[in-house]
């Protein structure tokens, strides 16, 4: 999978070019996407060109230095206003060009899977490549009917349906627990297009509590996991909804078990590569 990075504000863009800048970027079609302005960074070379040339304010405030605040600088061929216009017509053309990125992760996935599984005679880890492919398109086969229902033009949602065809081509049928998760995730996701309607998400202001990352020396052996995460300032609230997260993670899980022998009654075989819980990426 990719991740395509983008910035605007740069001195080479311009009213002129900036629009064929930005559809050069979505011809690419990245699988995950990060659009940003430009941003010079204190004591890098761009920082002290820029500060020499005085475009860069005095009383810049550290909120400011992100790809987001644009670290005080002065665009050349642009006002500030017209840099994050920019950004966000990107990312909605990315959406109506090439769907959520979900579903261009699922694609990816099963192009993976395919080709793995065709090669995996000419090494011995193409299968387990193949295999972990597999389970991300498992993994993200419910959310494509509501990626179809949703979707914000005809031609999308056709990119959602050859999904669909081409997972069962290459998979097979989805499973019980599969199908129950898509029409949850879809209801869901009706719910939420309701709720945005009424009060649209972007006038909340989430800020997530703060966590550290901690690597301990030796690292252990694989697959465990090598850092623990650590909460210095956690609240009520906060407690409340990992413990709720966890509770949940469980009951999907074990949900999960129950259909999967409700399955094998049905004469749909077991899949050793798909182990339960892996749905718990929704949470």
């Amino acid at each position: 999978m990719t991740t395509g990075a983008w910035m605007v504000g740069f001195d080479f863009q311009t009213r002129e070019n900036i629009n064929e800048d930005l559809q050069d970027f979505v011809s690419l079609c990245p699988t995950l996407q990060q659009l940003t302005r430009v941003c010079p960074f204190p004591a890098t070379p761009m920082w002290h060109r820029l500060r020499e040339e005085g475009r860069i304010r005095a009383d810049v405030e550290w909120e400011e230095v992100s790809f987001y605040g644009g670290g005080g600088m002065a665009p050349k061929n642009f006002h500030e206003h017209e840099i994050m216009e920019v950004i966000e017509r990107g990312y909605r053309l990315l959406y109506e060009t090439h769907g959520a990125s979900l579903a261009r992760m699922m694609h990816v996935s099963l192009l993976g899977y395919e080709y793995f599984m065709n090669n995996r005679r000419r090494n011995p880890y193409f299968e387990d490549r193949a295999m972990y492919h597999k389970r991300m398109a498992y993994t993200f086969f419910p959310v494509l009917k509501a990626l179809e229902i949703y979707a914000p033009n005809n031609t999308v949602r056709k990119r959602m349906k050859d999904l669909r065809r081409m997972y069962i081509k290459l998979i097979g049928k989805p499973t019980s627990f599969q199908i129950a998760m898509e029409r949850i995730l879809t209801l869901a996701s009706g719910w939420n297009r309701l709720l945005d309607v009424i009060y649209p998400r972007d006038n909340i202001l989430v800020e997530d509590t703060f966590k550290k990352y901690i690597y301990d020396k030796p690292a252990p052996s694989y697959p465990k996991c090598p850092y623990r995460v650590e909460y210095p300032h956690r609240t009520r609230k906060f407690n409340a909804y990992l413990h709720a997260k966890t509770h949940l993670s469980r009951l999907m899980t074990g949900l999960e078990m129950g259909t999967r022998f409700f399955d094998r009654l049905q004469v749909i075989p077991k899949d050793k590569a798909i182990p339960p819980g892996t749905f718990k990426i929704f949470l």
